[in-house]
């Protein structure tokens, strides 16, 4: 792989660089277009970022129905799911560490308990750092509504409760994993009534800090939190002086 230069436009599904105090880069590439070279260009970049947000889709059938095709559109002899974990291999292989969160759907037409299954085993497989879930519902001009939409509204909601309560249980773990290092975290705002500082880790966690009252950290600027403890959903510390 290359690092010299990004994937021509139109390789990705979305790619920016903002700058700022920090750079920041996120880049949400679908998986079957460009992902090796958007991760390796990204280990190289000096960033304050490192965020990917990688979509997935198991059901071959579902896909087709979609016209969502891998390698554009090519034929290949492997499972579409082989093609996503190698793409999640690559960035898990990063110089540098990436957070990959993704986007699921449950309920979508002809999902079957097998299907919704092989969801849950591949949030276990990957391990995000975060998932963004929603149920199923028909939308305006989309190729889905020629579905036949035979799951129930309860079912859907079943489902997406189940998926969200895996998912904490593998943030839990994630989050954990960061107790007793020290994070640069970009600092965002103030939260008053907890006597906090809000920031946001290079890796696109929310980390609520404690800073002495000699030092007062200015939004936009980046500080350096020693992590004491974890949520599901955030990370508590200190600010090192």
């Amino acid at each position: 792989m290359s690092g010299n230069s990004l994937p021509p436009k139109g390789n990705t599904r979305r790619n920016f660089l903002r700058a700022g105090t920090g750079a920041t880069l996120a880049a949400a590439a679908y998986p079957a277009l460009g992902a090796a070279r958007v991760i390796d260009h990204a280990s190289t970049l000096e960033v304050s970022s490192q965020s990917s947000s990688s979509d997935f889709e198991l059901d071959e059938i579902t896909i087709d129905s979609l016209q969502k095709g891998f390698e554009s559109g090519q034929h290949t002899s492997r499972s579409v799911t082989e093609q996503y974990l190698e793409r999640i291999a690559w960035m898990k292989a990063a110089k540098r560490e990436i957070s990959i969160t993704t986007d699921v759907i449950v309920g979508f037409p002809g999902e079957t308990e097998a299907d919704f299954a092989k969801t849950l085993s591949l949030l276990e497989e990957v391990g995000y750092d975060a998932v963004f879930a929603f149920k199923y519902s028909p939308r305006p001009n989309t190729p889905s509504l020629k579905l036949d939409d035979a799951i129930s509204d309860a079912e859907k909601a079943r489902r997406l409760e189940v998926l969200m309560a895996k998912q904490r249980e593998i943030q839990t773990i994630c989050y954990k994993k960061y107790i007793g290092t020290t994070c640069e975290v970009m600092v965002e705002a103030r939260n008053e009534a907890r006597n906090q500082w809000i920031g946001r880790t290079s890796h696109n966690k929310t980390l609520n800090f404690s800073a002495p009252a000699t030092m007062i950290p200015k939004a936009g600027s980046y500080t350096p939190v020693l992590v004491t403890g974890s949520f599901p959903n955030s990370l508590l510390g200190e600010m090192v002086v």
